[in-house]
């Protein structure tokens, strides 16, 4: 079974949240001009893929949560600043700092300020 869950969030932070299969409840926390916290209950342990986009350019994902720059980055349960309680997660996307990615640059991590993003989150249930 898989979920998607897409949040658009803009200057004004609007939240829509859209489900296939089943609703998951997906909260905006809060959010700064660079960094936004989403917190849900996942259908299981598993991790759950998180994807952020810049709304303008929705194929292309930040640099925080980007695989190709930062291995697992796009995993909710490989990110250091995940807060886990059972199933429920608390995820906080937009770190503030540099970091050096796979290809030996320096890439911001924070959120690119009064711009529109997309955050999506898709978990599949664990077999058993």
């Amino acid at each position: 079974m898989c979920i998607r869950l897409t949040v658009f969030v803009s200057t004004l932070l609007a939240v829509r949240a859209f489900a296939q299969v089943s609703p998951i409840s997906i909260t905006l926390e809060g959010a700064t001009p660079t960094q936004a916290v989403f917190s849900y209950d996942a259908p299981d342990a598993a991790s759950c893929t998180i994807t952020v986009a810049e709304k303008a350019t929705s194929a292309v994902p930040v640099h925080d949560v980007d695989p190709a720059l930062f291995p697992g980055a796009d995993q909710d349960l490989a990110r250091p600043s995940t807060v886990v309680s059972g199933t429920w997660r608390s995820v906080t996307i937009g770190a503030r700092t540099s970091e050096q990615a796979k290809d030996q640059k320096l890439y911001s991590r924070a959120l690119q300020a009064a711009t529109a993003h997309t955050f999506s989150v898709t978990c599949t249930r664990s077999a058993g």
